[in-house]
This record gives structure tokens, C-alpha cells and sequence, in this order.
């Protein structure tokens, strides 16, 4: 594979995974179908947001694992629906965080319910 300029630059592993993955091997570049953007929202979910190996083996069609990794997030933030901070809420994250830590936002976000989303309450945090 011909690099070109590129070649001189000393590359890490996880570059030349992300190269591999989205370059040469045969991922699909297209658009994501209305069935794959179904099937990606379900999968998501049922798998916790965690495991984008598996959500990519549901949604099929040669999707990698980091094209349904960022196309959740998109499809996450133009979903996102604003929410407003009270001071009861900032004392219910704020309890949250110390029970849960703050590793998982989602998980996070679950707890309040119908609150907020994971990146509102990490941008609160």
C-alpha cells in the first residue's frame, strides 16, 4: 500500500488500525440505510453503548465498529433534547456521580429517567 507522504510519518498502532479499518479493509462507505439506522438505535441500546463489535455484527451491511460508534453519537446529539438545570438536579447528579463514579455517562443518564442526556450531564459534571 503506497502511503505516500504520509510514509515518512511514524504512525502508532491505533492510527494504523483506524487505517486499516476505514481504508483497506472492506467497510462499506455509503450512506447508512433507514433499516441499518433502525437496527444500529436498537442494537445500541440493548447492548449498553459499550460493545460496538457486536452492534456492528447486528447492523450488518460491512459496518466497522467505529462507523456505528460515531454515527450513534450524531445521531445522539441532533436528538438531544435541552435540558434545564434546577438545583435539585444538580444535587441528584451530584449524588449519582458518587454512587456510580464518573466513567459512564449513559449509565448516568439512565438514572435520572426521563432527564437528561449522558453528554449534558458530563458537560454539568
Amino acid at each position: 500500500v503506497d502511503f505516500g507522504p504520509a510514509a515518512k510519518v511514524s504512525f502508532g498502532p491505533a492510527t494504523c488500525r483506524i487505517h486499516y479499518l476505514h481504508r483497506i479493509a472492506k467497510t462499506s462507505h455509503l450512506s447508512f440505510s433507514h433499516r441499518e439506522l433502525r437496527t444500529l438505535a436498537t442494537a445500541a441500546k440493548s447492548m449498553g453503548h459499550v460493545n460496538w463489535e457486536k452492534v456492528a455484527e447486528e447492523v450488518g451491511g460491512q459496518r466497522s465498529p467505529w462507523q456505528c460508534f460515531t454515527r450513534h453519537l450524531h445521531l445522539e446529539a441532533c436528538n438531544a433534547k435541552p435540558w434545564h438545570w434546577s438545583a435539585t438536579a444538580d444535587r441528584r447528579l451530584e449524588a449519582i456521580c458518587v454512587e456510580l463514579g464518573t466513567r459512564d455517562w449513559h449509565c448516568i443518564a439512565a438514572r435520572f429517567g426521563d432527564g437528561p442526556d449522558a453528554e449534558s450531564c458530563r458537560l454539568r459534571w
